[in-house]
């Protein structure tokens, strides 16, 4: 990533005959923060530019004792000035004006008469580019000694041999340490004389093949003999380094690695085939053809197949066609490309029990960057898998169940509405016809009990509608303001005296998008409750309009509240802070 390039204010140099050109041009790069000086012709410019240099020349073409075609060309001549990006601003349009300044190495050409916004985006651009090129041009240089030093400090050796001669011509540190030579010893000598005269038809193979561009690189491993006549293994990496530009030799480039440490790392690889053999999971590996070559013992425990049943056979031995050819595809596919495959497989055991497998395969790559072999890791997980269908079937039995239930209470609750009218309006009826005042107070007390009953139906019915997924929502465009009428209109009259009630809303009519009949049911259900447990005081429902354009509607009261300890249990079914206030604990 290319850090932003920080300077001081950018400078600019204009050049133009033209007075007038040259005062607008300047004011308007002024005004954006740039330094600006001017010259009347290419022969000014380059003196002004060489006295104080500027982070961009802009030049006209046509002017007196030099044009700007020539100041350009003696710029770019000038090792000094050779980088500062050049802008040709002319009036001249013809596109052979344009090709001549581009191949003088001009970085832009903008035609008179000019837009502002052009100009100063192309300006704004170039010094972005121009930025950015200092900024890997110290990139570079970091990179340079990032790595000499790589190469000084590296903890493998590292040397550059001549190709035709096998002279070493750069050596590191660490391979000076390895041969016990100086290095400019070891400038004196060449590979073959610090290698073991055992390896030495084989390396002249190896760099026939490597100098005829048959292989592009080789690695081996080898004995070296240091200066003491003492031996020790490596494994060298050669490789040819070659260049375009004819000035610099193609050479070869090794990395020696110190693999003396061989018995610990052997020591290691018997310690993993111990776990290998002794775990409890299939381990199975193949050659890159899929021939099975060794499975642990674990393997003979789960599918019952002995080590002489699988050998040298493809592992679809254990497969029953439970699977599309698609799966192995995309298996195969992943693996050869060097990559690991997981997932689960439906396998069948010897004796054509199902075997359920999480299985992971991955490629075994050689040295060489080749796959050499592939190994197979799975775990049975028969008894999770057929936990998890029983889940899956309990689950759905439950659900089942759920939305029975629902739609019973659903269409019970609509048919108890039915007999409840009746009883209140013969009720009534009754009381109306003997114009008894005992039985007109009974008729009340019917009626305000089906009320209360009326109320438990509704609850049931919207949670019943909400338990089997049947509650709908129905926009439209309605006043909200029209509502709170209707909700004052409502509980006006049934605060108690200690109790006033209040509307706090906007002045001007408020029309929303939404559901009309939830928000009623929302403020008759809050209201409702705060007159129920306000005993004095007042109880105050509204709506604002927030600043981001929102609307938040509420309902105050001074009742008796609801303790932080019980705020988050009261959205739960059936709770009731108050076990002795009327409702269900639905609402």
């Amino acid at each position: 990533m290319i850090k932003k390039y920080i300077s001081k204010a950018k400078s600019i140099l204009i050049a133009d005959d033209n007075a007038e050109n040259l005062k607008v041009l300047s004011d308007i790069l002024k005004q954006e923060g740039y330094s600006v000086r001017v010259a009347l012709n290419g022969k000014q410019a380059i003196e002004s530019a060489l006295a104080e240099i500027p982070d961009m020349i802009m030049l006209d073409i046509h002017m007196p004792i030099m044009d700007g075609y020539e100041a350009c060309k003696q710029i770019k001549m000038h090792n000094k000035l050779s980088a500062i990006p050049i802008i040709f601003i002319s009036a001249m349009t013809v596109p052979f004006n344009k090709v001549i300044a581009f191949n003088l190495g001009a970085t832009d050409y903008i035609e008179k008469p000019f837009h502002v916004e052009e100009v100063l985006a192309r300006v704004k651009t170039h010094f972005k580019i121009s930025d950015q090129q200092k900024e890997l041009k110290s990139i570079n240089t970091t990179l340079f000694e990032q790595f000499k030093n790589t190469f000084e400090q590296a903890a493998v050796g590292i040397t550059h041999v001549d190709l035709q001669t096998g002279k070493f011509i750069k050596v590191n540190k660490r391979l000076v340490e390895f041969l016990g030579y100086t290095e400019d010893e070891l400038l004196k000598k060449s590979f073959q004389e610090v290698t073991h005269p055992d390896f030495a038809l084989s390396d002249k193979a190896d760099m026939k093949s490597l100098i005829g561009g048959e292989t592009s690189s080789y690695s081996k491993e080898k004995q070296y003999v240091r200066k003491d006549g003492s031996l020790f293994w490596g494994r060298v990496t050669v490789s040819v380094a070659s260049y375009e530009d004819n000035n610099i030799n193609n050479h070869l480039v090794a990395v020696i690695i110190d693999i003396s440490t061989r018995k610990t790392i052997e020591e290691r690889n018997y310690k993993l085939h111990g776990v290998i053999e002794r775990s409890r999971n299939i381990t199975m590996i193949t050659n890159k053809t899929g021939e099975i070559e060794y499975v642990n013992p674990a393997f003979t425990q789960v599918t019952s197949y002995l080590e002489s049943d699988i050998i040298g056979k493809l592992p679809r031995v254990l497969q029953a066609r439970f699977h599309d050819i698609e799966v192995y595809n995309c298996i195969w596919d992943a693996i050869k490309n060097k990559n690991s495959w997981t997932g689960e497989f439906r396998n069948r055991k010897k004796n054509g029990e199902v075997l359920w497998q999480h299985v992971i395969i991955s490629p075994i790559i050689s040295d060489k960057n080749q796959i050499t072999n592939y190994i197979i890791m799975s775990e049975d997980i028969t008894d999770k898998i057929s936990m998890v269908e029983e889940l899956k079937l309990a689950k759905q039995k439950a659900e089942e169940s759920d939305e029975l239930k629902s739609a019973f209470l659903a269409s019970m609750s609509h048919e108890i509405r039915t007999p409840l009218n009746s009883i209140v309006g013969f009720s009534d009826l009754i009381a109306q016809a003997n114009n008894d005042p005992s039985l007109l107070e009974f008729s009340n007390i019917i009626k305000m009990q089906n009320e209360l009953l009326l109320q438990l139906v509704s609850d049931l019915i919207e949670f019943s509608k909400i338990e089997a997924g049947g509650v709908e929502i129905h926009n439209t465009d309605f006043d909200l303001k029209n509502v709170m009428q209707e909700m004052m209109t409502i509980f006006m009259s049934k605060c108690s005296d200690n109790v006033k009630i209040k509307m706090n809303i906007p002045d001007k009519n408020l029309i929303v998008f939404a559901d009309k009949h939830r928000i009623q049911q929302v403020f008759l259900n809050l209201i409702s409750n705060a007159i129920k447990f306000t005993n004095e005081g007042s109880i105050e429902f509204g709506f604002r309009i927030l600043e981001n354009n929102t609307i938040q509607c509420f309902v105050f009261d001074t009742g008796i509240g609801i303790s932080k300890n019980d705020q988050d249990v009261i959205f739960e079914r059936f709770t009731k802070l108050d076990s002795f206030s009327q409702g269900t604990g639905l609402g």
